[in-house]
């Protein structure tokens, strides 16, 4: 599923920016900011449905911090190295996928944006189920 991430925006960039951008750390950076989305996502409907039971707050916001920079940039340049490497298996094997007649860019950003605003979802949840308690 995420090589066909990779593979799809790869090639949006491709399309528009042949020889102007570096698309493969692009598509790189996307999976990792992607990735990411969905693991706060899954951390926040947990924290929220916990009731803040299991939570980070224990860990210095100064080291959570650094940490998360540290493990960012390990993992960007992984995914780029990582993909610099595959990507024409990756273009061969997706070139003539049938996915690629109805998955397009805008459903990733659609994706993406629901993530984010996904904290707000489980907050809305967890009061109605709440409510539902109480009657």
């Amino acid at each position: 599923m995420f090589d066909y991430f990779v593979y799809r925006v790869y090639r949006a960039y491709e399309k528009k920016h042949k020889g102007v951008v570096n698309s493969i750390f692009l598509a790189s950076l996307f999976l990792f900011i992607f990735q990411f989305l969905i693991l706060l996502s899954i951390y926040n409907f947990i924290l929220i449905f916990t009731d803040g039971y299991v939570s980070i707050k224990n860990i210095s916001s100064k080291a959570l911090k650094i940490g998360f920079v540290i493990v960012a940039i390990l993992f960007a340049f992984f995914y780029y190295r990582h993909y610099q490497k595959k990507i024409h298996k990756i273009e061969e094997k997706y070139k003539h996928h049938p996915a690629n007649r109805w998955v397009k860019i805008w459903m990733f950003v659609v994706l993406a944006l629901f993530l984010v605003f996904s904290p707000i979802l489980w907050s809305f949840l967890h009061k109605m189920i709440q409510l539902s308690f109480y009657y």
